[in-house]
């Protein structure tokens, strides 16, 4: 009886979106990348917005992204979002050859996911390709500071039509 009456309660919360799904979680996103249809980096957007007291800028929380991984000190990439080591293999930490292997936990995770996917959108979420890294500008890379970008998003301009969806992570930044 108290099993069933947790259960409908769980469903209940689901269906009006009190909580995510399992495998769905909320996360908060600073930066969308805008992508080209071969995975490059052709504008970064931020999607950051103001403080209560308009002080300064906060990630925004995007409500349904894949659920990260748990990480501790291990390289394991989350699916379509991730910070800039594994998406984009930015070095911040002065660590270069783990941030390369971020970077290819990342591709080795969306290849499994994407390879095979006939859709623009999964053509262009990076990394795409044999473990190259997209080229991004280097004004980028000075505005990733760690406080600044905690955590970046995928963002496909371009539409693909057997599903409506105009992003790989949602809805288009505004």
């Amino acid at each position: 009886m108290i099993l069933q009456a947790l259960t409908r309660y769980y469903e209940d919360l689901l269906q009006r979106g009190e909580i995510a799904a399992p495998g769905w979680s909320p996360a908060k996103i600073s930066f969308a990348l805008c992508l080209d249809k071969d995975g490059q980096v052709t504008q970064i957007i931020n999607i950051q917005q103001p403080s209560e007291k308009g002080k300064t800028l906060i990630p925004q929380t995007i409500e349904k992204l894949p659920a990260p991984v748990k990480r501790t000190v291990g390289i394991a990439s989350n699916f379509l979002w991730d910070n800039s080591a594994y998406l984009l293999g930015v070095d911040q930490k002065g660590e270069p050859e783990r941030s390369r292997d971020c970077f290819r936990a990342a591709a080795s995770l969306h290849h499994a996911v994407l390879d095979g996917v006939d859709s623009p959108i999964a053509s262009c979420v990076p990394p795409h390709g044999a473990a190259r890294m997209p080229v991004t500008p280097p004004s980028f890379h000075r505005r990733l500071g760690l406080s600044v970008c905690k955590y970046l998003s995928v963002y496909c301009p371009h539409s693909d039509r057997r599903s409506g969806s105009h992003s790989a992570a949602g809805s288009a930044p505004s």
